[in-house]
This record gives structure tokens, C-alpha cells and sequence, in this order.
């Protein structure tokens, strides 16, 4: 321990050596608590720096608008995953005219000749379902309620996938006029 006064010391004085022995130790102590605390302090920074960035990214993440990502979707050759289309939903049925426009987007893109992407529409308007609002804004859309995939033509061996699209279609198409 830490020599400190006592009684004894009106009657003997300490040894020096033991003194000297005594403040060096506790000067290297607070040498080293002060590096701590620098290093401390400098983890602080960076990490502060780095919360910063998350949070600026997440916020220009969320800025881009449900019609932007839907677009980015939709556009050939581009993968459409189950996280992007919550992301796209969620962002859309948040905002009426949000909702407006990805339905407009939707409705126009089911149009498209592009089979793929006319499978893309109907996957991101099967997930738009769950929300009572957007149920009633793509029913205002005719081109849910009457969606034809078999246009094709009738020389052509028939196509599986067609098929299938055709009949989700019809179940889309049945549950938006429920």
C-alpha cells in the first residue's frame, strides 16, 4: 500500500528513498490512467464518426421514395427479392400518394410485354395486399381485375411458366375484388 502519515511521524521522519518510491508510482499510475483515458476518448471519436455515417445512410436510404425503388425493381435483369418488396410496400402504404403512384407504376408495368417483369408487378401486388388501403387502390386499377398473361401466340408450345403467372394472376385478380 501507500505510505501515508501517522502518528509516529512527530516522532521519526520517514524514510526519503520510500517517499520518492512512493510519488514515482503514483505518478506512473496517473501517466497511465491519462493514456487510458486518451485511448478512451479517441474510440469515442471514431465510434461517434461511425454512428454518424450509419444514420446518415439509413436516412438517405429511407428518403429514396417507394415509386424510386419500385422503378429501380422493375427495370430488366434486375433481381426483386422478398426484402425489397416489403421495403417497397411498407415505404408505399405509409403514404397515400405514394401509394397512388407505385399503384399507377404497377398498373402501367402490367402492361409490359416483358413477362418477367409483369411476374415482378404481380409479386409486389400480392404482398400489397395485406393493407387494407392499398387492397382498395388497386382495385380501383382495371388492369388488376382483368390481368391477361396468356397473350400469346396460340403457335407456340405452351409455356409452364406462362401458365402459372396466368393463374396467380387470376388469384390476384380474385382477391383485389374480394
Amino acid at each position: 500500500g501507500m505510505l501515508l502519515p501517522d502518528s509516529s511521524w512527530q516522532r521519526q521522519w520517514p524514510d526519503p528513498r520510500i517517499v520518492v518510491q512512493e510519488l514515482e508510482r503514483g505518478s506512473n499510475k496517473l501517466k497511465t490512467f491519462q493514456e487510458d483515458a486518451s485511448k478512451i476518448s479517441a474510440q469515442r471519436r471514431v465510434f461517434v464518426a461511425r454512428l454518424k455515417a450509419v444514420v446518415e445512410a439509413r436516412a438517405a436510404t429511407e428518403a429514396v421514395s417507394a415509386t424510386t425503388l419500385l422503378a429501380d425493381a422493375l427495370t430488366p435483369g434486375k433481381r426483386l427479392d422478398f426484402p425489397l418488396v416489403t421495403e417497397i410496400c411498407e415505404r408505399a402504404t405509409s403514404d397515400a400518394s405514394e401509394l397512388a403512384q407505385v399503384a399507377e407504376t404497377l398498373e402501367a408495368m402490367l402492361q409490359s410485354q416483358h413477362l418477367p417483369t409483369r411476374l415482378k408487378v404481380l409479386t409486389i401486388a400480392n404482398e400489397l395486399l395485406y393493407d387494407d388501403s392499398a387492397c382498395q387502390t388497386l382495385a380501383s386499377k382495371a388492369a388488376f381485375l382483368n390481368v391477361d398473361l396468356a397473350e400469346h401466340d396460340p403457335e407456340e408450345e405452351p409455356n409452364m411458366a406462362l401458365e402459372l403467372a396466368a393463374a396467380n394472376a387470376n388469384i390476384l385478380a380474385s382477391e383485389i375484388s374480394r
